[in-house]
C-alpha cells in the first residue's frame, strides 16, 4: 500500500541546507524529531584548509543516520551526498537513494530504511484525491453525444460517470471532516431572556 507523503517522516536536503548543515568546514552532526520518532545524523560535505584559507571538498560527500526503528532495532549506515552544477555558478547537494541510487532531494521512511519516493511508494495528496468541481461534472456532460452504443455506455458517457461517483466520494468525505468538527464544538448554554416581538 502506498504511504502518503504529507504524512510520512521526511529528510529533506533543502531542510539541511537551509540550517547550515551543508556548509564547508568539517562534519555537523544534528537530530531532527517527528513526534515520537528522531534520528541523529552528521553531515560531513568538506573541510576548511585554514594554511591555505581554501575550502577543500571531500571525494565523497556523505550523511551518516542513527536511528531506532519501531521495533527497537538500531539503525546505522550511510547516505551518499551528490552534486550538480548550478547555472550560476556553485553547486547543488542531492541524496542518493540507498537502494536505486536515483538522486533526490527527500528522503521518506519507509520499510526501516530512509529511500526516495519511488522506492518507499510514496505518493501525494492531490495524486489520490483530485476534487471534482460542477465545472468538469459540466464539461463532461456537454461532451456526450451518444450515450450508449449497442447496449453498452460510450466512452465519454463512463468518463461522466465516473467524475460523478468521485465527486460523490468527494462531498461524503467532506460531510465526514464538517461532522466531526461539529461534534467537538460544545453546545453553549442560553441565558435566557425574553424574545422581544
Amino acid at each position: 500500500m502506498a504511504r502518503i507523503a504529507e504524512q510520512s517522516c521526511k529528510l529533506s536536503i533543502f531542510d539541511l541546507k537551509r540550517y547550515g548543515y551543508l556548509n564547508k568546514g568539517g562534519a555537523r552532526n544534528g537530530t531532527f524529531s517527528w513526534g515520537d520518532r528522531s534520528v541523529s545524523f552528521l553531515v560531513d560535505v568538506g573541510f576548511v584548509d585554514r594554511l591555505h584559507q581554501s575550502v577543500e571538498p571531500i571525494p565523497d560527500p556523505h550523511m551518516k543516520l542513527s536511528y531506532s526503528t519501531g521495533d527497537g532495532q538500531h539503525m546505522y549506515y550511510q547516505v551518499d551526498l551528490v552534486t550538480t552544477p548550478c547555472n550560476y555558478g556553485g553547486e547543488r547537494y542531492w541524496f542518493e537513494c540507498i537502494k536505486c541510487l536515483r538522486r533526490c532531494g527527500t528522503l521518506f521512511m519507509a520499510g526501516g530504511y530512509w529511500v526516495c519516493r519511488k522506492c518507499g511508494r510514496v505518493i501525494y495528496t492531490t495524486q489520490v484525491f483530485k476534487i471534482v468541481s460542477c465545472r468538469d461534472l459540466d464539461e463532461a456532460w456537454a461532451e456526450i453525444k451518444r450515450f450508449y452504443y449497442k447496449g453498452k455506455p460510450t466512452r465519454r458517457f463512463r468518463r461522466y460517470l465516473r467524475l460523478e461517483r468521485k465527486g460523490n466520494i468527494q462531498d461524503g468525505i467532506i460531510l465526514q471532516k464538517w461532522a466531526g468538527r461539529l461534534a467537538r464544538l460544545k453546545p453553549r448554554a442560553h441565558t435566557g431572556g425574553a424574545a422581544s416581538g
